[in-house]
């Protein structure tokens, strides 16, 4: 997924909406893939937030940022 393509400037809201574009997509597909039941996902918040952290975290060093400078 690109960031910015051929624009040598671009804005906060750009960037902080393709971030959101990826953590949504990689929640969308940690949760579809963990194998918890629909019906039993409420009572393992705890284990699908775990899941979701470590997808989200892979795909955000790939732009050599950690999740925790995305709320700075």
């Amino acid at each position: 997924m690109k960031i910015v393509s051929t624009n040598s400037e671009f804005t906060m809201d750009e960037v902080s909406f393709q971030f959101r574009k990826i953590i949504v997509l990689e929640m969308s597909r940690s949760l579809a893939k963990s194998g918890i039941p629909v019906m039993d996902k409420a009572a393992n918040t705890r284990k699908l937030g775990q899941i979701v952290n470590t997808e989200i975290t892979s795909q955000i060093a790939i732009y050599k940022l950690m999740t925790s400078e995305l709320y700075m």
